[in-house]
């Protein structure tokens, strides 16, 4: 029987929730260091049904999972394009995470957070089928898409699926995307902390999400660094 964790309204059993992720590359960035300190995070934190989305195959990203004994879950590769960031090719990939219906709730976050508390924190604050937290500096409901709990189905999935399929450049890419078909119930910003502040760090409370990929190693914050 799997332990009942603790999350901003109280105890709650994590049995049908799946902790999610999605392998990504791209040159020049440190996508495969970041998927190490994501995992080495999880099993700090005793989080259950951890897994990995991967639209393609990265031998790296699948020997870490290996080394985790986390799931590698093959999905479809959707192409993302933005004018603003050549990176962002492949990120409509994360799509597919709607589909994952064996799951009464998917919480998926990006490779790139610093989980100071539990990475559960806010699963029990979620009653709607999709949720995020407001992003940084943009006024009304446009939610990031680095960090978002939803429960899974095939009717999400293909409204997802068919706007996709359309798909037109944007700045922001799949998150620009998502923002145009989904309303998303907004959580508190300690669950999805975009562009951390020093006091943020120093506080070392929240869900901090940080583009550490732009930056070399030893330029993070030491939270991975002290994991084993």
């Amino acid at each position: 029987m799997q332990r009942a964790v603790r999350t901003l309204s109280g105890a709650m059993n994590l049995t049908t929730v799946l902790f999610l992720t999605m392998s990504v590359d791209a040159p020049g960035k440190n996508y495969t260091s970041l998927l190490e300190c994501w995992l080495k995070q999880m099993r700090f934190h005793k989080v259950p049904n951890v897994a990995v989305m991967m639209g393609h195959r990265n031998p790296d990203h699948v020997e870490l999972c290996h080394q985790h004994n986390v799931a590698i879950i093959p999905v479809k590769p959707y192409l993302t394009r933005s004018p603003a960031d050549s990176s962002y090719l492949w990120q409509g990939t994360k799509i597919n995470m709607m589909n994952l219906t064996r799951w009464k709730t998917v919480v998926y976050f990006d490779m790139d957070f610093l989980f100071y508390d539990s990475p559960a924190l806010c699963v029990s604050l979620c009653r709607s089928s999709f949720c995020a937290t407001r992003d940084s500096g943009v006024p009304g409901t446009y939610f990031n898409a680095g960090m978002m709990i939803i429960k899974p189905s095939k009717q999400m999935f293909l409204r997802a699926k068919n706007a996709m399929d359309g798909y037109s450049p944007k700045r922001f890419a799949e998150q620009d995307l998502l923002n145009e078909i989904f309303d998303a119930q907004l959580l508190p910003r300690i669950c999805n902390v975009v562009s951390p502040t020093a006091d943020d760090f120093k506080s070392a409370r929240g869900l901090l999400h940080e583009k550490l990929w732009s930056s070399p190693p030893d330029a993070r914050p030491s939270v991975c660094s002290r994991l084993p």
